[in-house]
């Protein structure tokens, strides 16, 4: 029974619809969000609570709250004080919660409970980083929609606390739920910190697992005295499926001393996912020393470092330390997606250095990290390098190619970059003894062979030519041998399936083709040839220096690897230094697609989590064009947003930038596949084959059809600068469109609903800002004030949205001769990728949630004994 006072004092903004549950300090009610028209859910504080508690302060402590953004806590849209009862307003979800589902299961399967742990702890972790602690983290408090989890009443606890604390302990209320309270919470300490909030999610990870959680007793007084005094029961005894990595992380969780515990939430996150992570750095483990030894270290991107110097003293007091070092295996975890691209080993094994987003917020740098050091470190100046860079055999340099195709080096220690030569295209480079920069060559400007640079200075000039007769697009990702004359190289022609291996010399640029397929070579090691296949696999085949010819047959010797497949400049994600040290990435990111209303509110568009690039409406929204990565391989799929279908359109690996036709029968999109880079026609529904619409002399990127289905405008590379440019589909003849700047990168052409106009990208001004231009090139109006990205607009054309940092703004649009921007309205931040798309009524978007990422760097310096192991065991 809703109380009377309730709905007069909050009918005319939350009119109440019925109850829908009651917990220890509040009960909840189903609402209608008047404002909004959206349903949310109230939580009004019970009656005793508010008394004791006063609404000035407990609003006070309670807003900060409000600011936590995260794909995994549930937002709080208001709170106040009616008729003395305070509440606090959050969305309603459509699901249930962990408790609900505990209670009619038990024990959850094991990869929803650690997929569900990683999902609260990536949530804990974001928060904590904000100085807020959750406090009361339990099975009722954690909401599952869709299968992951949302984490609710984020700082109601201390909002409670910091209010009134002692004031309810004085009329017998208290605060926490005893299963779920860490010892010192237990005792009434004050000094809480993160790691009570990973004692509390080990102990619903542990219930997850088990059935109930690690201290159960008839009274409060009882489970509190176990939670002091006594040490949780074995969980693999319990459920000896449970892996024992996850056991060893669950338990450190559960440790009575904070100081005992993992630091972060973060480590905790990284342990359930990795295998030894929590054996090597807990010395109380249940595993024995032996068994730790043989485990992978695990370093969280910006939260969990062991030293190289550490490993190395443990290492060396192992027995038998003189014989092949075992292949110890270091990895990064990225907590939370992050743009991170392919790394490089420097030759002595120490140190990394791959791409990330810069600290000043514009674009990517290159950074360095030492092995033995706990931060990395921006080499300042390295603007949006792409691909993977390449250390100089001295180890004092790093060569990278820019995003405008010049070839650079910078010190490894830092100092400003040196201009070395440019580049039409770009695919890959390694850096010889000699001093020669060997680069290799994308297919964006029509592809072509190696190109030979030296890095003290000179000119650029050809070292191999494609064979056309052969179908041959370009030649990339060189890798010279330690010989500093042999250079490996990949002859690209058209698919990651067509790719072939084959072999040249910094002497004559003679080409001799290996005769096996593979993606790119990553050296020979102890006369292996290692190399990258289409699947993601290491191989590894005999090779003979001399006669430069391959003898035997291919193994897989390391499996998992990723790599960016950009249909023709692909970054091979796995680097082997001549000494035997390996790096790969692995994984796929695991990005949700959602709705978003204009106020943020989201909801799954489709079910699961997929690497979702790129994503368009059909013109009657009921379908989405989806660019999917799976494994290494880039596809068209087909999503139905009202059945929950998803269907593959392509499986040639390197498709992107799909476009619908008006009439939303057909897709156009780019790729390259049978020898050919070119645009493509294919039946939306997926009853034909494609069909090569044209074949333009500059490999598209970001593609948009215009609305009569004649003309395409896209990126290209114009005089080594990133520029827009439209060709019809009858004719290759190409118009540059956009020349705000000579030097400006302009970037994600989108044409208007009328076909006038065309929203873009440029940095002009000195940062990324949205502009509007008329097709006939004449008259342009600056969009964005605060830097914006990747426009879109609305199917009337009246509304152009962008992102402005993490936040969704739309601007209302004048069309018309003389277009001006009548407002701009900030909609709802969040942390999504780019790219996204708007309904056909302008009301919701379809937005790709970064998430959680399963993407991981792994670094193995001594992976040479791994390889022999392998190698000398080959059939």
């Amino acid at each position: 029974m809703v109380p009377a006072s309730l709905l007069q004092s909050l009918g005319d903004r939350y009119p109440i619809e019925r109850e829908l549950g009651q917990g220890g300090m509040a009960t909840v009610y189903l609402a209608e969000d008047v404002r909004h028209r959206r349903k949310v859910a109230l939580k009004v504080l019970h009656p005793e609570l508010s008394a004791v508690l006063g609404p000035e302060r407990f609003l006070k402590e309670i807003e900060l709250t409000a600011s936590l953004q995260h794909p995994h806590i549930l937002p709080l849209f208001d709170s106040g004080s009616a008729e003395g009862q305070l509440y606090y307003v959050m969305p309603f979800v459509e699901g249930e919660t962990l408790r609900a589902r505990l209670e009619r299961e038990t024990q959850l399967p094991i990869d929803d409970a650690l997929r569900i742990a990683r999902e609260v702890a990536d949530a804990l972790h974001y928060a904590h980083a904000r100085g807020v602690i959750h406090r009361d983290i339990k099975p009722e408090n954690i909401l599952l929609q869709g299968g992951h989890a949302l984490v609710a009443d984020f700082g109601i606890a201390l909002a409670v606390q910091q209010a009134g604390a002692q004031r309810m302990t004085q009329t017998g209320l208290s605060l926490g739920t005893p299963q779920y309270m860490a010892p010192e919470q237990a005792m009434g300490e004050k000094g809480v910190d993160a790691r009570t909030d990973v004692y509390a999610l080990g102990c619903v990870v542990y219930e997850m697992l088990v059935g109930n959680p690690p201290h159960v007793g008839s009274t409060p007084q009882a489970i509190i005295a176990k939670v002091i005094t006594e040490k949780p029961a074995s969980i693999v005894v319990q459920r000896d499926r449970v892996p024992l990595h996850v056991e060893d992380a669950v338990l450190r969780a559960l440790e009575k001393l904070p100081a005992d515990r993992f630091g972060t939430a973060a480590e905790f996150l990284v342990a359930l996912a990795e295998p030894g992570s929590a054996a090597i750095l807990w010395p109380n483990a249940r595993r024995g020393p032996a068994s730790r030894l043989r485990d992978p270290v695990v370093l969280a991107l910006g939260a969990l470092v062991v030293g190289l110097g550490g490993m190395l003293a443990v290492i060396a007091a192992r027995p038998g330390a003189d014989a092949d070092p075992f292949p110890y295996r270091f990895v990064l975890d990225i907590v939370g997606e992050d743009r991170i691209g392919p790394a490089a080993l420097s030759p002595d094994g120490h140190s990394i250095v791959y791409s990330a987003r810069s600290t000043t917020g514009r674009g990517q740098a290159l950074y360095v990290r030492r092995l033995d050091q706990l931060t990395p470190r921006e080499l300042v100046g390295t603007t949006a390098p792409s691909g993977r860079p390449a250390i100089s055999p001295d180890g004092q340099w790093v060569a990278y190619v820019s995003a405008r195709r010049k070839v650079m080096k910078v010190p490894l220690d830092g100092g400003p970059a040196i201009t070395l030569g440019d580049v039409p295209d770009y695919g890959g480079l390694d850096w010889a003894p000699s001093g020669d920069i060997v680069i290799g060559a994308g297919i964006d400007e029509g592809g072509d062979g190696l190109s030979r640079v030296n890095a003290a200075g000179g000119a650029m000039t050809p070292l191999t030519h494609v064979d056309t007769a052969r179908k041959e697009l370009s030649h990339q990702q060189p890798r010279i041998l330690a010989d500093g004359k042999t250079v490996l190289f990949t002859i690209w022609s058209g698919t990651v399936a067509d790719a072939r291996l084959a072999v040249t010399s910094l002497d004559d640029g003679k080409v001799k083709p290996l005769g096996i397929p593979g993606v790119t070579s990553l050296g020979v090691i102890d006369g292996q040839l290692v190399y990258l296949a289409a699947d993601g696999v290491i191989m590894a085949v005999p090779y003979d220096l001399r006669t430069r010819t391959v003898q035997g047959t291919p193994i897989p010797v390391q499996d998992s690897v990723r790599f960016q497949s950009g249909g023709g400049s692909d970054h091979p994600e796995a680097f082997v230094t001549h000494t035997g040290g390996l790096t790969y990435w692995r994984g796929n990111a695991k990005r949700r697609l959602l709705w978003a209303d204009r106020s943020g509110v989201t909801r799954p568009a489709v079910e699961g989590a997929r690497e979702f690039v790129q994503v368009r409406l059909s013109p009657d929204g009921r379908r989405v064009a989806a660019n999917i990565v799976t494994g290494v391989k880039s596809d068209l799929w087909a999503l139905d947003v009202d059945a929950g279908t998803q269907t593959p359109l392509t499986a040639v690996g390197t498709t992107r930038n799909a476009s619908w036709s008006a009439d939303g029968r057909r897709l156009l999109y780019a790729s390259t596949q049978g020898g050919h880079a070119g645009i493509w026609w294919l039946p939306s529904d997926g009853s034909g084959a494609a069909t090569m619409a044209v074949s333009p002399p500059h490999n598209p990127w970001n593609m948009d059809l215009s609305p009569d289905g004649h003309t395409v405008v896209f990126n290209a590379i114009f005089d080594g600068t990133f520029n827009l440019e439209t060709f019809t589909l009858d004719s290759t003849r190409m118009t540059r469109v956009i020349s705000g700047s000579p030097t400006a990168v302009e970037t994600t052409g989108r044409f208007s609903p009328d076909g006038r106009w065309i929203a873009y990208n440029s940095d002009e001004s000195g940062r990324p800002e949205v502009y509007v231009r008329a097709i006939s090139g004449q008259g342009r109006l600056q969009v964005s004030v605060n830097g914006g990205r990747r426009p879109v607009w609305s199917r009337d054309g009246r509304e152009l949205f962008f992102w402005e940092g993490g936040r969704l703004v739309a601007a209302s649009f004048s069309g018309g001769d003389s277009p001006r921007v009548l407002a701009r309205t900030p909609l709802f931040e969040g942390t999504y990728v780019d790219e996204f798309d708007v309904s056909v009524d302008g009301r919701r978007f379809l937005v790709i949630e970064r998430g959680t990422s399963g993407l991981s760097l792994v670094i193995v310096p001594s992976w040479r004994s791994e390889l022999r192991r392998l190698t000398t065991a080959r059939p």
